[in-house]
């Protein structure tokens, strides 16, 4: 059971958290309901937004230089961390999560948290700990083979850029100097079958000269993934 205020992860027969100490409540599901597939992916992704965000666990110690995936197609500014992140949601590695985000994330959090920034790392983890546990996904990552390839990168309009700049730097106080879309290629082979999902959207901020996932936009970012992820069952 995750705290619904720090993320922790607690025994499911506590009621307070071990972390916080916040009350634990758990909603029974009535006799006979089935739950439906996804649904749960959706609950989880706003949840983990929830436990990421307001506990500012946003987060990179260790940056994947820009380009792009793919032999022979033009390299993409920002591909090969739009590609890690695709590949990250596929397999659900949630020890890679926290090296899609910049040290910046970290640093802002700590004042407000009260956590060191190995810490912080460790909490941003809970956020694909969330998704898997919630949500309907059944394969096994470990059994997964993905190959994904950056596309094409595209600009946001001014209004939506600028927006989105000022937005980190008066939350987070993270100097954002671009944003975009970085559009992926992914071809996944489970269990002998072959799947392919062309333009998945990979939302990416620019911080210190580098291509960072941008936490802001993570909903809209999962939930893009939902269909693809619940197909390969």
């Amino acid at each position: 059971m995750f705290c619904p205020k720090c993320g922790a992860n607690n025994p499911d027969e506590g009621k307070f958290c071990t972390s916080c100490g916040a009350a634990l409540q758990t909603v029974p599901r009535p006799n006979g309901a089935k739950k439906k597939p996804g649904a749960g992916l959706i609950a989880g992704i706003t949840a983990g937004a929830v436990v990421v965000l307001a506990a500012v666990v946003l987060l990179i110690t260790r940056p994947w230089e820009s380009g792009g995936g793919g032999g022979g197609r033009k390299s993409v500014a920002g591909g090969n961390v739009a590609v890690r992140a695709v590949e990250v949601f596929f397999t659900w590695d949630r020890d890679a999560f926290p090296d899609l985000l910049p040290d910046e994330y970290y640093e802002a959090a700590v004042p407000k948290s009260g956590l060191t920034v190995p810490e912080l790392r460790e909490r941003a983890k809970v956020f694909i700990d969330l998704l898997r546990e919630d949500g309907g996904i059944r394969y096994d990552p470990e059994e997964l083979q993905v190959k994904a390839a950056a596309k094409k990168g595209e600009a946001y309009d001014k209004e939506k850029r600028d927006g989105i700049v000022a937005e980190y730097d008066d939350k987070i106080n993270t100097n954002v100097t671009d944003a975009k879309l970085v559009f992926v290629d992914v071809t996944a082979t489970y269990d002998g079958e072959k799947f392919t999902f062309e333009d998945l959207e990979v939302p990416l901020v620019k911080v210190s000269g580098k291509w960072y996932l941008d936490i802001s936009h993570i909903q809209d970012f999962v939930m893009g993934l939902e269909d693809p992820l619940l197909e390969i069952q």
